[in-house]
């Protein structure tokens, strides 16, 4: 149909003045489309490439050296946050941490003794009954006992932390992955041992040309804050919210960076994914729409005909995109402008016509 228009305009525009003395012929009935301003059409077209990534994912490393002794999990199933994964041999473990209590207890008594000492000492340099030089002695082994506690307080401490190190446990809550380790192996400190995903939740990240992320902040406007729809195999599978816009432009894409945070929990995606977002809230203002057949091509560009006090006058168009069985047009039309859209064969600029009827929104 388009191509028809074409042909009978350019056939039109170079014979339309080419015998002044044509039979005078009746004035041509149309039809009118009546220009009503949109106040604003949610778009539907502004759909995007995507891939998806975990919301929290954590490598479980080896903290200690040792034997790799017990596997606790099925790989691929879910962990809660600090159910325990594998266990390393805590012998050696075992026994620093019992060595480490026992120096604690030592200490303890030496201090309880160089303590008791102290205030006997002091009590005999009050009433100037022994040196200052005995005092200082007994004051400084109770100093010296008192350090000695700490110092085996923090061997214990660090002994304890290194025998929970042997039972390795989940950070997170999440699903786990093929383990990278066997039991039997000598695992050593930052191993890694397996990693666990949380995909409850997921991160969807897209990219917008700079084109379309200007007319965002210009020619359309969002309602409430910024959510897609997420498409898998074509199919809408969920809505999920905007949480992030990069606050730059890829220099060598002319993209910009958006992160769209899903609601995962019946795991619908998983990380990795290839899926599409669709803008799901975005609308255009002002919007000036016309029945599709009224667009007509030339050499020159895209024109509609209007009805103007009886004749026909031509609008420029300046571009257009499709909206359901219409255009969203942008060029000089402007509200309660009626479109011409039937006749073109029998009308020409200028002339006169007669409307027959009126077709609104």
């Amino acid at each position: 149909m388009k191509k028809l228009k074409y042909l009978f305009l350019t056939l039109f525009t170079s014979t339309l003045f080419a015998n002044p003395m044509m039979h005078k012929m009746p004035t041509p009935h149309v039809d009118v489309y009546k220009i009503t301003p949109q106040k604003s059409i949610k778009i539907d077209d502004l759909t995007y490439p995507a891939q998806t990534k975990a919301y929290r994912y954590a490598t479980v490393v080896a903290k200690v050296n040792g034997t790799l002794q017990k596997i606790f999990i099925k790989e691929g199933n879910k962990v809660k946050k600090g159910d325990t994964l594998f266990k390393i041999d805590d012998s050696i473990y075992k026994a620093n941490l019992l060595e480490a209590k026992a120096n604690l207890q030592m200490a303890q008594a030496t201090l309880y003794k160089a303590k008791k000492e102290w205030l006997r000492t002091k009590r005999l340099f009050e009433r100037h009954a022994t040196s200052v030089q005995a005092n200082d002695i007994s004051f400084s082994a109770y100093q010296v006992a008192l350090s000695q506690v700490e110092m085996a307080k923090a061997t214990l401490n660090k002994s304890q932390i290194n025998f929970d190190y042997t039972s390795v446990k989940s950070p997170i809550n999440g699903l786990t992955t093929i383990k990278r380790v066997d039991i039997g192996n000598y695992v050593t400190i930052g191993l890694p041992l397996i990693d666990v995903y949380n995909i409850d939740k997921i991160y969807v990240y897209f990219s917008l040309p700079e084109s379309q992320f200007k007319k965002l902040n210009k020619e359309y406007y969002i309602d409430g804050k910024l959510k897609v729809d997420i498409l898998k195999n074509g199919k809408k599978i969920a809505t999920a919210n905007v949480d992030y816009i990069d606050n730059k432009f890829d220099k060598e894409t002319s993209t910009v960076q958006l992160r769209a945070i899903l609601d995962n929990k019946e795991h619908k995606v998983f990380p990795g994914d290839f899926v599409k977002v669709k803008l799901a809230n975005v609308y255009e203002k002002n919007v000036i729409l016309i029945p599709q057949k009224a667009l007509l091509q030339t050499q020159k560009g895209s024109i509609v005909f209007i009805a103007q006090n009886g004749k026909v006058a031509i609008r420029p168009i300046f571009s257009f995109s499709e909206y359901k069985n219409k255009y969203i047009v942008k060029g000089l039309l402007k509200p309660n402008d009626t479109v011409i859209i039937n006749n073109f064969f029998h009308i020409k600029p200028n002339s006169k016509i007669i409307v027959d009827k009126v077709i609104g929104e």
